[in-house]
């Protein structure tokens, strides 16, 4: 991910654009997961929770939202 969010960095950004965020999902919350598989990253990365299939259009809305709140 921190290769992609690099090259989108530096291919693909005006200057005047924000900085880029990867969103990182997962199986399970687990804090040392997450811990090792961002540290080091100079990027923003979001952790979620994985599932097989896309809530409908509205509780996602509102998920995203409770999350960049946050």
């Amino acid at each position: 991910m921190n290769f992609y969010l690099n090259w989108f960095k530096h291919e693909e950004n005006a200057p005047d654009d924000n900085k880029s965020i990867g969103i990182l999902l997962c199986l399970d919350n687990d804090e040392l997961y997450g811990k090792y598989a961002t540290e080091g990253m100079d990027n923003l990365v979001l952790s979620g929770r994985f599932a097989l299939q896309l809530p409908e259009p509205e509780q996602l809305k509102r998920a995203l939202t409770t999350v960049i709140k946050e």
